[in-house]
């Protein structure tokens, strides 16, 4: 079974990949649409922020159900990988169409007769067509990577190299966030945060992807089933 085998091993999961994601995006529309409909102030709401939570989640299901799987049927793990990877790729890709085709609708409806802000996110994504593709794509993959990487952290080392590693990761953010405080640098990362477009971000979130991907690559070759 080569890349296309493992891609289409992924998609015969349609609830997982097809369906879950915009049944709980779904849901939690309807939910602040029937909240909207009885206030008469305008709602700002984060409840997009349930896809984007779902492909965290995914990216860790992904790993634990389906590697061992396709490596008893002799996959290689550089296919698993790749397959893995382009079936995200697809995924993210198709979602963030679907995103923006319900952004532009929102719009179109005068935000759902102008109560809800649900699919246009303030200073997120209101600018450019491209650019809010690009924003919403960049961090799908990075979430679904993020989980990717976490759960290829657990199958190379276990559950104690696990633990582990977010201990020390726990440490060292502790000591950042000492140093910080001790030598009052703060309100100057908050200035150079303030700063960035929100286009640097999403940048800086594939920069991150790639990192995670590149991580969870290296620890599945040498991982066990």
């Amino acid at each position: 079974m080569k890349v296309a085998g493992v891609v289409r091993t992924h998609f015969a999961d349609r609830w997982s990949w097809l369906a879950w994601p915009w049944i709980i995006l779904g849901i939690s529309f309807l939910c602040n649409l029937v909240i909207a409909s009885t206030v008469s102030e305008e709602i700002k709401t984060g409840g997009l922020v349930s896809i984007f939570i779902y492909m965290l989640v995914l990216g860790i299901v992904s790993v634990g159900q389906m590697f061992p799987f396709l490596i008893a049927f002799g996959v290689r793990r550089k296919d698993f990988f790749l397959g893995t990877a382009v079936t995200v790729v697809l995924t993210c890709g198709a979602a963030t169409v679907i995103l923006l085709a319900m952004g532009w609708l929102e719009k179109l409806t005068n935000y759902w007769g102008g109560k809800l802000h649900f699919f246009r996110v303030a200073y997120i994504l209101e600018g450019p067509l491209l650019q809010d593709f690009w924003i919403s794509f960049a961090l799908l993959l990075n979430l679904f990577f993020c989980g990717f990487a976490i759960s290829a952290l657990y199958r190379k080392f276990g559950r104690n190299g696990t633990f582990a590693f977010f201990i020390l990761l726990g440490l060292i953010l502790t000591c950042m966030f000492y140093l910080v405080t001790f030598y009052d640098k703060w309100q100057a990362i908050a200035d150079w945060v303030s700063g960035l477009t929100v286009i640097s971000l999403a940048n800086g979130a594939f920069l991150l992807t790639l990192l995670y991907a590149g991580a969870a690559y290296l620890m599945l070759r040498k991982a066990t089933n």
